[in-house]
């Protein structure tokens, strides 16, 4: 039987993508991403779980015998205790200035100087321009600060101005001096209206500290010498307190306020007297003291002679220094504040809390001028045209 061979000739298939010559780079490049994937998953998901494996501890409460308690209770979630704002117990806190802060219309007079507050009364000198080109000072204004009216006072002048003005509840102190200094030291009686000389003055305008009837100042009384006086006006009996020779501390300004003088000694120790019991402390602060001041229970202090390098202290109830600021020019104390200049800008620092203001508008410039009781006085010295004279009550404004 004859079979009859047939031959099958191949059929055309497509040729597969890695039967081409880029077949072998492509199956390394799928084994390279396989690998990574791999290790991808291993190191987000493989190892955290190795890690948690390896650090856990073994559970064997079930071993361990345990006598019954009380039944657990739910725990009380924390009371969140919301961070107070500094200073905003203070009134000063979110005062609008412009409207707290008032100026003083003086019409009468272009300049006024030698500030100074007593009770709730602003007190300065006020004159004009005369023909030899400086000021004359030759009236006292006392300016109520809560009624905002205005006393006019002309005590007896026999030279050129009224300087270095003190007042007290019974008492106005001044000096009646020449335009290049020297005169004569005057003590108003405000009862009986009759003034009296203290004393002749050879040299410079003393700085007057005045409390009652007590008067206090530094004055020149030889080429290297200076003595601190303090008076009584009731009796006109004075006492030489301190003599300075040829020393910087004679140029430190005494005060007196509450019932006590506080000043600079020769050693530069801060010293304290009592005018009633006359005891006297004195305390050695470790550093340069210029210009203390107190309102009888607070006492304050530079720490220079009003440089850039100025630090204003003050104690704390251990006698201890304080720093409240630094470049500081001047400085008043209050009631429980103390104001100070730094920088074109007037500051209030409270002491309770260590709170810190600032009264002057962003847009402008101040001197500090004084501060007493409530109150702080500044000069706007923005413009230098004219004197202008704005106060506040920085305690309930």
């Amino acid at each position: 039987m004859n079979r009859e061979k047939k031959s099958k000739s191949p059929d055309k298939r497509r040729r597969l993508l890695f039967g081409t010559r880029f077949g072998p780079w492509l199956r390394v490049l799928l084994c390279l991403a396989l690998l990574v994937g791999a290790g991808l998953l291993f190191y987000y998901f493989g190892l955290p779980f190795c890690k948690t494996v390896i650090n856990m501890k073994p559970d064997l409460s079930s071993c361990i015998a345990k006598e019954p308690g009380p039944s657990a209770e739910p725990t009380a979630k924390p009371t969140a205790v919301p961070t107070e704002i500094p200073g905003i117990a203070h009134a000063l806190y979110g005062c609008n200035l412009a409207s707290a802060q008032v100026e003083v219309i003086i019409p009468e007079y272009q300049y006024l100087a030698d500030y100074g507050i007593v009770d709730n009364t602003l007190y300065f000198v006020g004159g004009n321009y005369t023909q030899d080109g400086t000021a004359a000072f030759v009236c006292l204004l006392l300016y109520n600060l809560e009624s905002r009216s205005t006393e006019y006072l002309k005590l007896p002048l026999e030279y050129k101005s009224l300087r270095g003005i003190a007042v007290s509840h019974g008492w106005i102190c001044y000096a009646d001096v020449m335009a290049a200094g020297g005169g004569r030291l005057m003590a108003y009686n405000r009862a009986s209206g009759e003034a009296v000389m203290i004393k002749t003055l050879h040299l410079g305008i003393p700085r007057l500290a005045l409390w009652e009837n007590y008067l206090c100042f530094v004055e020149r009384s030889g080429s290297i010498r200076d003595k601190l006086y303090v008076i009584d006006l009731e009796t006109m009996e004075h006492v030489t307190l301190e003599i300075f020779n040829s020393s910087d501390y004679a140029l430190s300004a005494p005060c007196m306020a509450g019932g006590a003088l506080v000043y600079a000694d020769p050693n530069g120790l801060l010293t304290t007297l009592d005018l009633e019991t006359g005891d006297i402390e004195r305390l050695d602060c470790g550093m340069y003291i210029h210009d203390p001041k107190t309102n009888g229970e607070l006492t304050a202090y530079l720490s220079g002679s009003h440089g850039e390098d100025t630090g204003l202290y003050y104690l704390d109830v251990n006698d201890k220094p304080v720093l409240v600021a630094e470049g500081v020019v001047d400085f008043a104390v209050g009631e429980d504040f103390i104001a100070y200049e730094c920088l074109d800008k007037v500051f209030v620092y409270f002491v309770s809390d260590g709170a810190t203001f600032c009264i002057t508008r962003s847009d402008e410039q101040a001197q500090l001028l004084t501060a007493g009781g409530e109150y702080v006085c500044y000069m706007d010295v923005t413009w230098r045209d004219k004197d202008i004279t704005e106060f506040m009550n920085v305690i309930n404004p």
